[in-house]
C-alpha cells in the first residue's frame, strides 16, 4: 500500500493492544505507526491526508479465522437460488438460468437450502422438468451435497447397479433407481470429475467480490478453510495479478485417498505461495475433514442417530492415521485445521493434536477444531484443552441478536442430545459469560459461509456480488496488526467475567476483556 500518511482524528480510537483510547491514529504504507499526540505530530511534519472522525468509533480491523471466500464468491455464478425458499422456486429459477444460456453445457454454481426437502433428499425428476437435455448439478448449503438431473446422472454413469464409493452415499428411491441426491466426497467427486471446473478468471473474481466486501466490512485478513490444487492455482493468479482486496491465508486440503503421496503436494503449494514473496498471501495451513454433518447423517458419532439407529455416522480418516498425519504436517510447521462436527470426530481430533505434541514437542502452534457441534463430557474441561489448541472456531457471541435455530435436520437426527451439547459447545468457551445475561456465547450456524446473510449491517447493499456476510458471523479472530480500520457509530460494550484461562476466543488475552456491537459504518483503508 502506498500513498501518503493518513492521520484519522477527532474520534475515539481504541487501541486492541492496551485497551486505551486515543483521539488520532497515523498510518504509513498501510501500518499504523503513532496514535494519539505522537500520531497529530507525525502528519504535521510530512505531506499528510488528515481525516476528521469526529463522532465515530475507531478500531482495529478484523480477521475471520475459518471462512470460504472463493466458493463464497463463486455463488454468484450459476442459478440465484439461495433467493428461493421453495423447491418449486428454485427449480423455477434453474428453468430460467437454462434459458438465457443457451451456449453453456452444464448447469452449475450457487448453493441451495438442504432442509427445504425432508431429509435433505432431492429427486433428479425435479430438475428434469426445468432442464431434460443438459446436465445439471447444483451444491446444498454444506457444500458435501449435490443435487444432479437425469441427465447427469447418466454422463457420469450412476445408476441403480452404482455401489456406494469410498467415503461416499448414493441414495435411492423405494424402487431401487438412483434418487439424484449425492453425499459427502466420494460420491460429489464422481460428477466433479466429468463436469467442468471453474476457469481461473471465474474464479478471481470471485475472490475480487468476496474480498471486497470482507473490506466493506472491516474484515482485512481471512482464512480460506478449504483450498483445492484447482483453487491454490486462482488464489496465485488473483495475487499474480494484484487483484487480491484483503490478504490471504490458505488451508490447503488433505485427502485420506492421497495419502501420503499428498504430503509432498501440501509442501509444494506452500513452496508456490512463498515464492511469490506477495505480503497478503500465505499458506500456512493443512485442512483435514474428520467427519460429515449432521444434516446427512455423517457426522461420526459415539452413538447411533435417533433417526438411524443403525448408523453413527462415519469417520473421514482413521483415528491413527489421521494423528499420524496430523503429527507429519505439524513437524512440518503447518498449522492443522481440522473439520469436527460430532463428538466422535471431536474426540479423535483432540487425540490427534496431543499426539502430534507428544512427538514433536511444544511450540505455538494454534491448532484448530472447526464447527464442534456436539462434543462428549469426558472431553471437555481442562483436562483435554490442549495449551495449543487456542481457538475454537465459528464460535462467537450473539447475546446481541435473538437466536432461532436454522431449519436443520440436526433436531431430528440427535433428538434430546442436540439441545443441550449444540449450545454448550466447548468446556474453554463456555466458561465466557456474558455479565449482562449470565449466558454463555452461542453458536452461530453456518457463518463459515461469506454470503450467508443473518443479519443485515446497515448502509451495507442486499447484494453485493452475493449475500452479504453478518457482522456478528466475521467477527472471528482478533488482530492487532491488521492494515486496516474499521471506523463504527453507535457503540455499546459486553463484558466478559473475569476468566484466568487465557484461551478462550472472547478471552484471547486479559483477564477481562469487552466485545463491541455497532452499526457498521465504513471502512477506512
Amino acid at each position: 500500500m502506498t500513498g501518503p500518511p493518513l492521520v484519522l482524528h477527532g474520534g475515539v480510537v481504541w487501541s486492541a493492544d492496551s485497551g486505551r483510547t486515543y483521539d488520532a491514529v497515523a498510518m504509513v504504507g498501510g501500518k499504523i505507526v503513532a496514535v494519539g499526540e505522537a500520531a497529530m505530530a507525525l502528519g504535521r511534519d510530512r505531506d499528510t491526508v488528515f481525516r476528521h472522525v469526529t463522532g465515530q468509533f475507531v478500531v482495529p480491523a478484523f480477521g475471520d479465522g475459518h471462512a470460504h471466500p472463493l466458493m463464497g464468491g463463486l455463488e454468484s455464478e450459476g442459478p440465484a437460488k439461495r433467493e428461493h425458499d421453495s423447491i418449486a422456486g428454485i427449480v423455477a429459477e434453474v428453468r430460467r438460468y437454462a434459458e438465457e444460456n443457451p451456449e453453456l453445457d452444464w448447469i452449475a454454481g450457487g448453493s441451495y437450502v438442504s432442509s427445504l426437502s425432508p431429509e435433505g433428499l432431492f429427486d433428479a425428476r425435479w430438475l428434469d422438468e426445468a432442464v431434460p437435455d443438459r446436465p445439471v448439478a447444483l451444491q446444498a448449503w454444506d457444500y458435501d451435497t449435490l443435487w444432479v438431473n437425469s441427465r447427469a446422472l447418466e454422463l457420469v454413469g450412476i445408476d441403480e447397479t452404482t455401489p456406494d464409493p469410498v467415503l461416499g452415499e448414493i441414495p435411492h428411491r423405494a424402487d431401487g433407481s438412483v434418487l439424484g441426491t449425492l453425499r459427502e466426497w466420494g460420491a460429489v467427486d464422481l460428477v466433479r470429475a466429468v463436469m467442468p471446473g471453474w476457469s481461473i478468471e471465474q474464479q478471481v473474481r470471485a475472490l475480487e467480490r468476496s474480498g471486497r466486501y470482507y473490506a466493506l466490512i472491516g474484515v482485512t485478513w481471512v482464512q480460506d478453510a478449504w483450498v483445492e490444487p484447482n483453487q491454490l492455482d486462482a488464489y496465485l493468479a488473483a495475487a499474480e495479478q494484484n487483484r487480491l482486496p484483503i490478504r490471504f491465508n490458505l488451508a490447503l486440503c488433505a485427502d485420506p485417498r492421497s495419502w501420503p503421496d499428498q504430503l509432498d503436494q501440501l509442501l509444494e503449494g506452500r513452496e508456490r505461495v512463498g515464492r511469490l514473496v506477495h505480503p497478503w498471501l500465505t499458506a500456512d495451513t493443512v485442512k483435514f475433514f474428520a467427519d460429515g454433518v449432521v444434516e446427512n447423517a455423517t457426522a461420526a458419532l459415539l452413538e447411533p442417530y435417533t433417526s438411524e439407529p443403525d448408523s453413527v455416522g462415519f469417520l473421514v480418516w482413521s483415528p491413527d492415521l489421521l494423528a499420524e498425519v496430523v503429527t507429519a504436517v505439524d513437524r512440518a510447521g503447518f498449522q492443522a485445521h481440522i473439520h469436527t462436527i460430532g463428538d466422535h470426530a471431536v474426540r479423535v481430533g483432540l487425540d490427534a493434536v496431543q499426539t502430534a505434541e507428544r512427538r514433536n514437542g511444544p511450540r505455538d502452534r494454534r491448532v484448530v477444531l472447526a464447527h464442534v457441534q456436539l462434543v462428549d463430557e469426558a472431553d471437555r474441561g481442562g483436562s483435554r484443552s490442549s495449551g495449543s489448541l487456542r481457538k475454537p472456531s465459528r464460535y462467537g457471541p450473539s447475546w446481541t441478536r435473538s437466536w432461532t435455530p436454522s431449519r436443520s435436520r440436526g433436531s431430528e437426527l440427535r433428538g434430546r442430545r442436540t439441545s443441550t451439547p449444540s449450545r454448550r459447545c466447548c468446556g474453554w468457551v463456555r466458561r465466557c459469560r456474558s455479565a449482562r445475561t449470565g449466558r454463555s456465547p452461542r453458536r452461530i450456524r453456518w457463518s463459515d459461509w461469506p454470503w450467508r446473510l443473518r443479519a443485515r449491517p446497515t448502509n451495507v447493499p442486499r447484494r453485493s456480488g452475493g449475500h452479504p456476510t453478518s457482522g456478528s458471523a466475521s467477527i472471528r479472530r482478533w488482530r492487532p496488526t491488521s492494515p486496516g480500520w474499521l471506523i463504527r457509530r453507535s457503540v455499546t460494550r459486553e463484558h466478559c467475567v473475569p476468566d484466568p484461562t487465557p484461551i478462550s476466543w472472547c478471552c484471547p488475552s486479559t483477564p477481562t476483556s469487552c466485545r463491541t456491537r455497532a452499526t457498521w459504518t465504513r471502512y477506512a483503508p
